[in-house]
């Protein structure tokens, strides 16, 4: 059995046997970074109507922070995509968690709306540098076999961490005062960030390497063969640098059929997703009388067991089709987020309290099925000196999709003087994210194996 924890400082991971040759202990550091950002960045959320009874801004302006966050994360997103595909990623991780929680601070210090304002887009910039290092290093930690385990578990606590962070925010909040929510967070924060940097760097691309050799010998086709023409990169370089090195990255994922796909479809159904979680608080409030503190627990435990039914669920479904089933990854993604849109707009329209939560809480697990099934099919379609930069370019997206949903749901409802209202047309988009990541089945096999075709030629960096 591989120990749970391998050394800590210093020197590099190669690939070992085994279903997780380096341990689970990566995961559980980036999933405890991972936590700690949702709830800083969703305790908003939770002490929002405090924020309002304060400062007085409308629902307009209340949708438009995660934007404002937004911009600032997708200046620099694809920057943090090209450091990643280059540099040590155990040591990016730390020092921009370390960042972020001294940013905090200054959230919980903040004497105006404009300078709150202002504190969060700092620090959304500060938020958005750690994920392409995440995602990349789960590519190299883990084989494909473990992959949906590893990103549905990252993931699960990226949106449980969003719950948490509401409840958080309500509940502190509601006790002790907004400012306290912030100023909790920040000492976790900086744990955090001393056990990142003590993470050990994996060997890129060691992982895909081992998996070719088996997967292609009994397939038949040696590292020369090339069979159906690829719709993947033409090839895997990480050379080159500044502007044009990245330009040259981006063109070459941008060939593979399954990445274009999920990089549109993914980032729209996030628009729908985000602004549900976002306005839930305040539509229990203002839909069935319910304060602050129990509005918060109530989406608290729809996001939180709704996500971790889901996503088990979906690693479970997982491991079961996706050797079987060509595309199963992406089938079970789109599909998941298929029915659970059409239960969630069902669940909008029942009469009772306990019956909505429930219902809800049902359509957030369909949806999180999508969680460890798409991000696993994202990182078998990316050769692994892409897989910073195609990351970095599916959180643009989805930070973009994330931070439109709050806003449109906010003018929506300044607009109709109703919530109930804005939250009825989420559907639209999450149907048309749907159909477009089960239109990527068809390629995604051929684009995974292309990748693992790649890595039999080359050597390890």
């Amino acid at each position: 059995m591989v120990s749970a924890r391998p050394g800590q400082a210093g020197g590099t991971v190669a690939a070992r046997g085994g279903t997780a040759p380096v341990g689970w202990w990566p995961l559980v550091v980036i999933t405890a970074i991972t936590l700690v950002d949702r709830i800083d960045t969703y305790v908003v959320s939770g002490v929002l109507p405090l924020l309002q009874d304060e400062w007085g801004f409308s629902d307009t302006a209340g949708g438009a922070i995660p934007l404002a966050i937004s911009i600032a994360g997708l200046a620099v997103a694809l920057p943090a995509g090209y450091l990643a595909d280059r540099y040590r990623r155990t040591r990016l991780l730390a020092m921009v968690v370390a960042a972020w929680s001294v940013i905090t601070m200054f959230s919980g210090l903040a004497t105006s709306f404009a300078m709150f304002f202002i504190t969060r887009i700092v620090l959304g910039a500060a938020d958005s540098l750690d994920i392409p290092s995440q995602s990349s290093l789960f590519g190299d930690y883990y084989p494909p076999a473990e992959r949906a385990k590893a990103y549905g578990i990252h993931r699960m606590v990226y949106f449980a961490g969003a719950g948490l962070g509401v409840l958080h925010g309500g509940v502190i909040g509601g006790l002790f005062g907004w400012r306290a929510a912030f100023f909790v967070i920040i000492v976790p924060g900086l744990l955090v960030a001393w056990f990142a940097w003590r993470l050990r760097e994996p060997a890129r691309g060691a992982i895909d390497r081992s998996h070719a050799g088996s997967v292609l010998g009994e397939a038949g086709e040696g590292s020369g063969a090339s069979g159906d023409p690829p719709s993947g990169p033409g090839e895997p370089l990480v050379a080159g640098s500044g502007w044009s090195g990245l330009r040259r990255q981006i063109g070459a994922l941008w060939r593979s059929r399954t990445i274009r796909l999920l990089l549109v479809g993914v980032p729209v159904f996030f628009l729908g997703l985000n602004g549900f979680v976002y306005w839930l608080p305040s539509y229990l409030t203002r839909t069935w009388g319910v304060g602050e503190s129990r509005a918060g627990l109530l989406s608290s435990l729809v996001l939180v067991v709704g996500v971790i039914g889901g996503t088990l669920a979906g690693a479970a479904l997982d491991r079961r089709i996706h050797d079987r089933l060509p595309g199963g990854r992406v089938l079970a993604g789109g599909g998941g987020m298929l029915a659970g849109s059409l239960l969630l707009i069902a669940g909008l329209r029942t009469p009772s309290l306990v019956v909505q939560v429930g219902l809800l809480t049902v359509a957030v697990a369909l949806l999180a099925v999508a969680i460890p099934t798409l991000f696993a099919a994202s990182a078998d379609c990316l050769h692994h000196s892409l897989r910073g930069i195609g990351f970095a370019m599916l959180q643009v997206g989805i930070t973009l999709g994330s931070s439109l949903g709050p806003l449109i749901i906010g003018a929506v409802s300044d607009a109709t003087g109703s919530l109930t209202a804005s939250f009825m047309v989420l559907g639209v988009p999450m149907a048309a994210a749907a159909a477009i990541v089960l239109a990527g089945r068809s390629g995604y096999e051929r684009d995974a194996r292309h990748v693992l075709m790649l890595t039999s030629r080359e050597g390890i960096t």
